[in-house]
Formats: C-alpha cells, sequence, structure tokens
C-alpha cells in the first residue's frame, strides 16, 4: 500500500489513536477529542493514508452540553447529539471497515517498533491525553499522561529520551516532575499538537529561574572557553545567561589582565591573555599584506593601492600602530613591527565572522 502522507504525521496520529481512540474494536477507526485542531489533523491523515472515494464514507459525531449553534469546519457526515456531563463540545470521528482496520493495525505496530518515529508518538499521546498541571505559588510543575493502566509503549518512549517518570494508579496516569524531565519534554516539542496546552507548559517552563552555578564557576568556564575568540553574545547563547550578565564577568577577568578584548567593525571579540593573539579586521589585514610585500610605504602609495583616501588609509595605520603592529620609520614610511604575536584576521561575509589565523 503507497501512503501519500509524513511519516511523522502518521506517528502522531498513531501516538493520538493509541491514547484516546478506540483500539479493541476491529470494525472501524475512532478518534475522540474536543479540540477541533486534533480532530481535523487525524481525520486528514488517515484520509490521505486510505483514500476514501471509493470506500465507506467517515463520520463525525458531535456532542454538545447544551442546545445551541456549533459551528463545524468538517465535510464529512455531521451528526449532533446532547451530552449534559459535557463540558465542552467533543467530537467522535470514525471510519469503518474491517480491511481498513487492519491495514491501520499494520501501521500502528510497524511505528511502535520504530524508535525514530517514537518522540512524534509521544506527541499524539501528550496531545491526547497529557495535561499540564502548574501553581505558580506552590511552585508546583507536574506533566500527567492519563492512561487506565500501564502502557509498556508509552514507558519504553520516556525512558528513550532520558524522562523520569511515575505511575500513579490512584490518579491512573503516569506523573512526571523536576525541572530536567520537563526541559527534556520541551526539547522534543511534547505538547506541540495542542495549541492550549502547548501554551500552558511553555507558560509554565517559562517560571523557572535560570540555573545557578557554584560561587565562581561561571567565571572559570568563561575563561576555560576563551581559548579562541568569542563575542558576549556567543558567551550568553552557550551558558543561557543575559549579554549584561556576561559582559559583567568579562570585565572582571579584564580587570585581572586574563582577557582581552579587540573590536572588529561592530563586534567586541574576546579571547585570553595568554593566548597571545591580536585580533584585526581583514580591510587592516591587507595593508600588512602591502607592507610584507614592499617593505617599506608611505600613507599616499598605501592609500592608491587600497584604493581609499589619504584620511581613511591613515587611521588604518594608526589603529595598526597602536596595536604594535606597525611603525613610521625616520623618512615618514610605514613599516611592519617585529610581531611575537599571532594575528587573527575576521572577514565578516554574509554577517558570519569567518577567522583566519595570519602569520607575518
Amino acid at each position: 500500500m503507497e501512503i501519500s502522507c509524513s511519516g511523522i504525521d502518521i506517528a502522531r496520529c498513531v501516538g493520538l489513536w493509541l491514547a484516546e481512540g478506540d483500539n479493541k474494536t476491529s470494525r472501524e477507526i475512532t478518534f475522540t477529542n474536543n479540540c477541533l485542531e486534533l480532530i481535523d489533523f487525524f481525520k486528514e491523515t488517515i484520509e490521505k493514508i486510505f483514500p476514501l472515494a471509493e470506500g465507506p464514507k467517515p463520520r463525525m459525531y458531535v456532542y454538545l452540553p447544551r442546545a445551541g449553534k456549533f459551528d463545524i469546519p468538517f465535510n464529512s457526515r455531521i451528526k449532533i447529539y446532547m451530552d449534559t456531563r459535557a463540558r465542552k463540545p467533543y467530537c467522535i470521528y470514525r471510519v469503518s471497515g474491517v480491511k481498513l482496520v487492519k491495514q491501520w493495525k499494520g501501521i500502528v505496530s510497524k511505528y511502535a517498533l520504530d524508535k525514530e518515529m517514537h518522540p512524534y508518538i509521544l506527541q499524539g499521546f501528550f496531545a491526547g491525553e497529557g495535561n499540564v498541571k502548574f501553581n505558580r505559588a506552590l511552585r508546583s510543575r507536574t506533566i500527567r499522561i492519563a492512561q487506565g493502566k500501564r502502557n509498556r509503549l508509552l514507558e519504553n518512549i520516556l525512558e528513550e529520551n532520558g524522562v523520569r517518570n511515575r505511575y500513579s494508579i490512584d490518579e491512573k496516569a503516569y506523573v512526571i516532575t523536576a525541572r530536567g524531565n520537563l526541559e527534556k519534554l520541551a526539547k522534543i516539542e511534547v505538547a506541540i499538537l495542542h495549541p492550549e496546552k502547548n501554551k500552558k507548559f511553555n507558560e509554565m517552563l517559562a517560571t523557572y529561574k535560570q540555573h545557578h552555578y557554584p560561587r565562581h564557576y561561571f567565571r572559570r568556564k568563561i575563561y576555560e572557553m576563551l581559548k579562541v575568540p568569542r563575542t558576549s553574545q556567543e558567551l550568553a547563547e552557550l551558558f543561557g545567561r543575559s549579554v549584561a550578565r556576561v559582559q559583567d564577568t568579562l570585565k572582571v577577568l579584564k580587570d585581572g589582565g586574563k582577557v582581552q578584548n579587540f573590536k572588529v567593525r561592530s563586534n567586541v571579540f574576546w579571547i585570553r591573555s595568554d593566548q597571545k593573539t591580536i585580533m584585526i579586521s581583514d580591510v587592516k589585514t591587507r595593508y600588512l599584506d602591502l607592507l610584507k610585500m614592499y617593505g617599506t610605504l608611505s600613507t599616499v602609495a598605501l592609500a592608491r593601492e587600497r584604493d581609499v583616501d589619504f584620511k581613511s588609509a591613515y587611521r588604518r595605520l594608526k589603529e595598526l600602530k597602536k596595536l604594535g603592529l606597525v611603525r613610521r620609520n625616520p623618512v615618514k614610511k610605514w613599516e611592519l613591527c617585529a610581531i611575537s604575536k599571532r594575528i587573527i584576521s575576521i572577514d565578516r561575509k554574509e554577517s558570519r565572522a569567518q577567522m583566519k589565523r595570519v602569520e607575518y
């Protein structure tokens, strides 16, 4: 059977069906939920897997808690009923056929064995039966995935992703707590299929404060990272800290003579002082290349070679002099200094800094 549908979407539907579908019957595929987006997603995916033009038509049942109008965005055959026990409207999508159900169960078995698809199956499980329990006052953050009894596949998927959990017999649900576990779930976008749950899950995670490091740990780790040039923005992203917090630490290290910084165009690069490095732009590097080639040159000659005006060339040369890379000899010509440090030339292409070590 040829399937014109994304494997990821199928895996997500497998999770939805295993979580909420009636998987006991051999005569029909059903899926129940109060989220119209999920119903529509399941419906569209099933009908891509099994073209229904010549087969049995799908049916949609809508249950309302009270009488009234309800806008249904589906073109299936729809029947509307009352269910006074329901808190909000919910839908049941159903398509029948013994052969179709047999094929679907074969697909479910295949995907259940494919570990690469397991994170997407988990997304379906959570969209169908997961919920977010968050109490800001008590600092309580919990994820629950309801299951009437233990589910070995679900346990395996959580274990594969390093998510510790416990099954509560009283709650008939898998209970997941602790920041590390919740961040692992966030990494695989566990709540992405359900808009409301996804919003609540992200809002809950956002209430965590930043990780706290032992005294001076942050300073030591930044110092270790600066064996190569980095910007404060790079360090902030690596450590999950604000740029301001990183810059405060860099200032302390600079005051202690442990690091130094070089401004290249609009970026400031930091590096350890013991690396004996000078960083310059590719523009300044070309002045050094000319002096290496010709030995000595006047400012006018350098401006002509670089095709710039006298003032522009003179400013670049003064900046190189300040770094100890060039000097003016008694006859007012520029020449290279004896350079004991390595020079890194930074060529900014397509908004990304390309670094190249240059020897003189």
